[in-house]
């Protein structure tokens, strides 16, 4: 009987997180949006789907890779639009892909 409370509090608790963590997420989109050169596009498949990585350029963030929708095609050299996420508990920022556009002049969209 003692092993059943235990666990139904432990259930209790479970849930009560997984509610708190879906009505407030760890990561909020803030105001301010980057452009970043493509200067790889790569398209990886597996046993559960298609991948598809842009490896990005910017000129303060250095070089990084972000994970799009394996549907989305960018062409080298064009630029991507990411949307800065910030984090709730580490206060460090993520990118979200937004979009893509040919690159008339490197550095602006």
């Amino acid at each position: 009987m003692k092993q059943l409370k235990v666990g139904l509090i432990i259930l209790f608790i479970g849930c009560i997180t997984l509610v708190l963590l879906s009505r407030y997420p760890l990561s909020t989109p803030t105001e301010h949006k980057i452009s970043a050169t493509i200067i790889a596009n790569t398209l990886t498949q597996s046993l559960d789907g298609h991948r598809r990585y842009l490896t990005l350029e910017h000129s303060e963030l250095g070089t990084f890779r972000l994970g799009i929708p394996p549907t989305t095609n960018c062409q080298v050299n064009d630029l991507a639009l990411l949307q800065e996420l910030s984090n709730k508990l580490t206060q460090k920022s993520s990118y979200q892909f937004i979009s893509c556009s040919v690159s008339t002049e490197k550095g602006t969209l």
